[in-house]
């Protein structure tokens, strides 16, 4: 592993929070090979390379809509944020030596300045960190959107029988309400022509056959409504009429009828 600079490394992580926000889902970028060799003294030198390295690296792996047309202006803020550059590794480990913190009272405030706004506050809190010597610059970029997953646990088959069976429970109870529903509304509406998901569907329905307005009554009530409404009225039977020859005839017949009242 190549050990970087300590300017290197503040570019490094600056624009690795610049970058973040700006990257479309699920992209990944590789930007150490931009940084090695980089210095205080060679940075306005590698500015442009830096600048046409970016562009490359995020060809097609931009956010719609995003832009990296203003990284100038962070190399240029860079640029002017000093950083104590020394020995880069510590001679008796070989290990890279911690960064010195920037001068945020200073030209790190600049940096500080143009990132404000174009970061989300946690991708800001980084960027402040990496001013202070802080984090790791070695940190691989977020996602963008990507939210931490919490670790999860395995499914055991006892928990996946258990669901399996409350499905199935679930699914006959919804059955069962749904015949019941049907029986209920017959009375009003008759069989119904198109089968109903839930109980609920079923009510409604027959209840907006009945033309009954629904608005504002919940789900629970429709059945309660339903049986407030009258039954549809049965046309009454009309009586025959009797015909009055063969009325006539009768008592003719048995004239001691008239007696017994069924005149």
């Amino acid at each position: 592993m190549k050990v970087l600079s300590r300017k290197a490394v503040q570019a490094q992580g600056a624009l690795m929070a610049y970058l973040a926000p700006k990257l479309a889902q699920d992209a990944k970028v590789n930007l150490a090979p931009l940084f090695e060799g980089l210095s205080a003294k060679n940075f306005k030198d590698k500015k442009a390379g830096l600048v046409s390295g970016l562009k490359s690296a995020t060809k097609d792996k931009l956010a719609k809509d995003a832009s990296i047309d203003d990284v100038t202006q962070l190399l240029d803020a860079l640029q002017e944020a000093e950083v104590q550059e020394g020995a880069d590794t510590d001679p008796n480990t070989g290990l890279p030596m911690e960064m010195e913190a920037m001068d945020t009272d200073g030209n790190g405030a600049k940096l500080l300045a143009f990132l404000k706004g174009k970061l989300s506050p946690a991708d800001m809190a980084e960027a402040e960190k990496l001013c202070k010597g802080e984090g790791a610059a070695d940190q691989p970029l977020p996602t963008p959107g990507a939210a931490k997953k919490p670790e999860e646990e395995p499914v055991t088959k006892g928990a996946m029988d258990a669901a399996l069976a409350k499905a199935r429970d679930e699914s006959a109870k919804n059955a069962r309400e749904i015949r019941e529903a049907e029986r209920a509304v017959r009375p009003w509406v008759g069989d119904l022509a198109i089968a109903q998901d839930t109980a609920a569907d079923v009510y409604k329905t027959a209840l907006n056959a009945l033309g009954v307005k629904l608005d504002g009554i919940h789900p629970s009530a429709y059945r309660a409504v339903l049986e407030a409404q009258p039954l549809p009225s049965r046309k009454p039977k009309e009586p025959i009429a009797a015909d009055a020859a063969s009325v006539k005839g009768f008592f003719d017949r048995f004239p001691d009828a008239k007696r017994i009242g069924l005149q």
